[in-house]
């Protein structure tokens, strides 16, 4: 299982993430989807994937 809790991102002024929580439990597929630049990288990123 992946969980994080209260992670919070920011590139000067903008705001990606502020208190956001998930989890992913094992054998579940999970999709991370949104628009251009709403940070979906970035959060793979920080998690190591």
């Amino acid at each position: 299982m992946i969980s994080f809790e209260n992670i919070s991102k920011q590139y000067g002024d903008a705001i990606l993430f502020d208190g956001a929580s998930f989890s992913v439990n094992e054998k579940h597929c999970t999709a991370l989807i949104g628009p251009d630049g709403s940070g979906k990288t970035t959060l793979l990123r920080m998690i190591g994937v």
